[in-house]
């Protein structure tokens, strides 16, 4: 704890302290929206209620409900667990660093997502909360190019390097999955990244590009005034003038 503590008060601006002065809590909405999919994913395990007809069925009315539904429900074991690391890591970084704007950008995250899917996918049911992450990654990853803030972009890095294949979901590699809900995703992490531009950490500035020319003190500007005209004086005194007088052609003809 003590680690974590020195470690935040590093990289933490505490103007945006989500839910206390230190910014621990920032975990707990991701570990709530995990916990809701891994007992959505239990519950239609252990009574066979066949949660995937909430998913989203683009262009289709009944369709329309998966756009909130369709993050908490997991067609396998392994579905849901790829997507529960990510999901923690993002959630925390989101309210570590946005704070008050993270519930917000949340939910956007999943309508926005969800109705680029409706709108762009294959009649089919896209489930799973791949969108929402997507839609993390990329605003987190978006923001720290635009804001040039180094942290940001380590922690997408990582999620990247912990959900493999992160780039390369947004195209139709597999038919089994919802490359539609990544690209979704993807494009609404950007946009949001841009609306939410103003907000979150400030850039480290660094002393070269805070340095500012120092103005001189008034007696230096009087002193070195003063110098210079004594110098002007000087030179005049001892400026030494020669006339040149050439004759002209009417000068030099007898009279």
């Amino acid at each position: 704890m003590h680690y974590f503590s020195s470690m935040s008060r590093k990289l933490y601006n505490w103007e945006y302290a989500p839910y206390d002065s230190k910014g621990y809590n920032s975990f707990i909405p991701g570990f709530i929206l995990v916990i809701a999919m891994w007992l959505v994913f239990w519950l239609n395990e252990r009574f066979y209620l066949d949660f995937y007809q909430y998913g989203i069925f683009p262009r289709s009315l009944e369709g329309l409900r998966g756009i909130l539904l369709s993050s908490f429900i997991h067609g396998d074991l392994s579905h849901i667990a790829n997507n529960t690391l990510p999901m923690i890591v993002l959630s925390t970084s989101l309210y570590f660093f946005y704070a008050r704007k993270a519930s917000l950008v949340l939910v956007l995250s999943i309508v926005l997502s969800g109705a680029f899917t409706w709108i762009i996918g294959r009649e089919s049911h896209h489930i799973g909360a791949s969108g929402l992450i997507y839609a993390l990654a990329f605003f987190i990853l978006a923001s720290g190019i635009i804001r040039k803030q180094s942290n940001l972009l380590a922690i997408s890095l990582l999620v990247i390097f912990l959900y493999g294949g992160l780039v390369w979901g947004v195209f139709p590699v597999e038919e089994s999955i919802s490359w539609e809900a990544h690209l979704g995703g993807a494009v609404t992490g950007v946009i949001l990244s841009y609306t939410f531009r103003d907000y979150g950490p400030p850039r480290k500035e660094y002393d070269w590009e805070s340095e500012e020319e120092e103005e001189m003190p008034d007696w230096y500007i009087e002193m070195m005034e003063e110098k210079k005209l004594e110098q002007e004086e000087k030179s005049l005194e001892n400026a030494k003038f020669t006339y040149i007088y050439k004759p002209s052609k009417n000068d030099s003809e007898p009279k």
